[in-house]
């Protein structure tokens, strides 16, 4: 009985990392697209941060690894809410040793329990 309810527990949290909601999905290309036309590869820190103040966006940086990291939005899920009532979205920015950017991505996270 105890391995049935901790196996049940791993099948309800694991659902945190499947993206099934179209709209969190509609809503990570509308960012990736916003990155790749605003801010492409070898844009300067100073021009992130406009943009990043244009956009209301508030990056925390790493600077030992010189990542920006930015929650941008939380999109409610589609399902029961169970285990994730919301998903963030996560843009990382990686800078060069310039202060340049040399990569970015986007990723969604559950607010889980």
């Amino acid at each position: 009985m105890k391995h049935s309810f901790i196996f049940l527990i791993i099948i309800f949290l694991s659902g945190c990392s499947q993206i099934s909601n179209q709209k969190l999905e509609e809503r990570m290309r509308y960012w990736e697209a916003s990155l790749e036309k605003n801010i492409p590869k070898g844009t300067s820190i100073e021009l992130i941060q406009q943009w990043a103040l244009k956009n209301s966006i508030e990056f925390i940086e790493n600077p030992k690894t010189k990542i920006l990291y930015a929650n941008v939005e939380a999109i409610e899920d589609s399902g029961i809410g169970f285990p994730c009532s919301n998903w963030n979205i996560i843009l990382k920015i990686q800078l060069d040793n310039n202060g340049d950017l040399s990569d970015s991505s986007i990723d969604s996270v559950g607010t889980c329990l």
